[in-house]
């Protein structure tokens, strides 16, 4: 069986829905001001939405293609960086949990206990996330330089705009919270902004990864004719 994979397609498929959901939030917003009523339904920085709901599917998607990578090199006895695999697979799985069950708000919690946070650290989860981050990358920096320069470099930036809006945005959303208010127009657009890069980042992730395991598999198996245009 011959399947035809065109990851360019996949790709902008993937930053076509992460741009419509964030259209949708910012048009519900506009015709419903508030937090509450059916808007809420739709509002990219809402538990229990329908933007919430894709992100953490996206987030599994990216779980399932890393535990099939890491399948297909135990398979092919590549165990050099297996341990990395399966690890990028768990973090996948709990970043996927957390968009339900909102893990970071109780880290948040914990961390207010500790000191006064305010400003652009207002969501002190920022804080260990931010530690968190800084050693992953260090921890990983063998494995990336062991990837293909063109594997490499499309983890680099995805992983770059996802963290750049979980993150980064995320401080300055805090920020315009502290200047203004939940309700103001800066802090709607930074956190609009923030869920934007969250779906680009990942959905340019998960592009990377399905071209990478379909150059894994080759003839074997499932046969893929794979094509980047």
């Amino acid at each position: 069986m011959t399947l035809t994979i065109s990851v360019r397609r996949i790709r902008q498929f993937l930053l076509i829905i992460a741009v419509f959901f964030t259209l949708l939030s910012l048009t519900a917003r506009l015709l419903q001001p508030g937090t509450g009523g059916i808007a809420r339904l739709f509002d990219v920085n809402a538990e229990m939405s329908y933007p919430n709901w894709y992100s953490s599917l996206i987030l599994a998607a990216s779980c399932l293609l890393l535990a099939a990578i890491a399948g297909v090199l135990m398979r092919l006895q590549r165990m050099e960086f297996i341990v990395h695999w399966i690890f990028l697979s768990a973090t996948f799985a709990l970043l996927s949990s957390d968009e339900i069950v909102g893990l970071h708000e109780s880290m948040s919690t914990v961390m207010r206990r500790l000191g006064n946070f305010t400003g652009f650290l207002r969501f002190a989860w920022v804080v260990p996330a931010g530690v968190g981050v800084f050693a992953f990358g260090l921890a990983y920096l063998r494995f990336l330089a062991a990837l293909p320069v063109r594997r490499r470099n499309q983890f680099v930036v995805a992983g770059f705009i996802y963290v750049l809006g979980a993150l980064g945005m995320e401080m300055i959303g805090a920020k315009q919270m502290d200047l203004y208010s939940r309700s103001s127009t800066a802090y709607i657009s930074s956190y609009h902004l923030e869920e934007l890069l969250e779906l680009c980042g990942v959905a340019l992730f998960n592009a990377a990864l399905i071209e990478h395991l379909a150059g894994l598999l080759g003839p074997d198996g499932l046969r893929l004719r794979f094509s980047t245009e």
